[in-house]
């Protein structure tokens, strides 16, 4: 997939999402919006300029939280005490050839977005421009290293696996990543479905590895010692699923166009759809509270649903006080509260639920 074919991708991921809110309009509405301080009360730290893109973030294993900036094509660094923010910029090149290097400005940078850490603390990154994954050491001398994968990859999305290694989804050459984290080998596997855009990944607790195919519309079961694969078909049809995590014993993920949530069984194979009463939900990623509820960004709608796994029902819906940010990627930080980037304002959202008990407090925005 070219540089213009990506972009291409993007224009009907915003496609998608407007015809996701024109469709979810016509849904029966849900629970209403919780007010302000009625159990909850969130935070906004800005870490970045507007035009920067933060497009994910994720709790370390120092106690802070690190993020990436698709548009500047940066990793950042949040210190959770004092509201210090580090940079660390990655090369917005593409290699083309004959003509070596080649540098685009951030405005047309396809850059880096997911992130995940490794056993030994290593960040790792997609860096789609560059045609790359990578990873930053978090701690001095903060050494970035790069390795090259096939022409037109297109890496989407990076988890560690249960065995150690990171595995890389391929949304251009439909095939899995499986990258040594030490010596930075890299094994490819064919997805069954043909331009199944497979994409998420997450490890189970059942000895295998979980992804979503977000044009096959499918779940994707990988064995780590077999290598053997399984799909899942979704029940609505072209669902455009998203993010899979490993919650309560269960895969649950998002599905864009289809306006839900869904739990996949892993004993059964058994996939159940909970719709996202919002009208403007388009949920794309969902996190495991530290009340043992799950919480989803609704992106368009500008607000955090809550879900009861035990219920299966939508408890509550918590609308952001910034609007028009795109929020996306919620995680739980290291600190227990609900952190998501505020991608069109440069800030790092962050929820706090009176459930999860007391607050130790929001870092300063500096």
């Amino acid at each position: 997939m070219s540089t213009t074919q990506n972009r291409r991708a993007r224009r009907m991921w915003l496609a998608v999402t407007v015809a996701s809110v024109l469709a979810l309009s016509l849904a029966p509405s849900g629970p209403a919006h919780a007010e302000d301080g009625d159990g909850y009360h969130f935070d906004e730290i800005k870490v970045s300029d507007t035009t920067d893109l933060i497009c994910n973030q994720k709790g370390g294993p120092d106690g802070d939280m690190w993020f990436v900036e698709e548009g500047a094509t940066r990793i950042g660094h949040l210190d959770l005490e004092t509201g210090d923010v580090k940079k660390f910029p990655l090369p917005p090149m593409v290699t083309v050839p004959f003509l070596g290097d080649i540098a685009f400005p951030s405005t047309l940078a396809v850059g880096p977005c997911d992130l995940a850490f490794d056993e030994d603390d290593k960040l790792w990154f997609n860096f789609q421009q560059k045609n790359v994954v990578g990873y930053l050491e978090t701690s001095p001398p903060y050494e970035i290293k790069t390795f090259p994968l096939p022409p037109a990859s297109v890496p989407m999305s990076i988890a560690e696996g249960a065995d150690g290694y990171m595995y890389s989804t391929l949304l251009g050459q439909n095939k899995i990543a499986k990258i040594n984290p030490t010596t930075g080998h890299i094994d490819y596997i064919s997805v069954p479905t043909p331009a199944s855009g497979i994409i998420g990944g997450t490890a189970g607790k059942d000895g295998y590895h979980y992804f979503v195919e977000w044009f096959g519309n499918k779940v994707l079961r990988l064995d780590y010692e077999t290598g053997e694969m399984r799909e899942y078909p979704i029940p609505s049809p072209a669902s455009l699923p998203i993010v899979i995590r490993w919650i309560d014993g269960a895969l649950w993920f998002t599905e864009m166009t289809s306006g839900k949530i869904a739990r996949f069984d892993p004993t059964t194979g058994e996939i159940e759809e909970i719709p996202v009463p919002n009208r403007l939900g388009v949920p794309i990623s969902l996190t495991e509270g530290k009340d043992g509820d799950i919480y989803f960004d609704n992106s368009v709608g500008d607000t955090i649903g809550r879900l009861d796994p035990q219920t299966r029902t939508i408890v509550a819906d918590y609308p952001i006080p910034r609007k028009i940010t795109f929020p996306e990627e919620i995680t739980t930080g290291p600190d227990g509260a609900l952190w998501f980037p505020q991608t069109l304002s440069g800030h790092l959202g962050r929820l706090w639920v009176d459930s999860f008990g007391t607050d130790p407090g929001a870092p300063p925005s500096n």
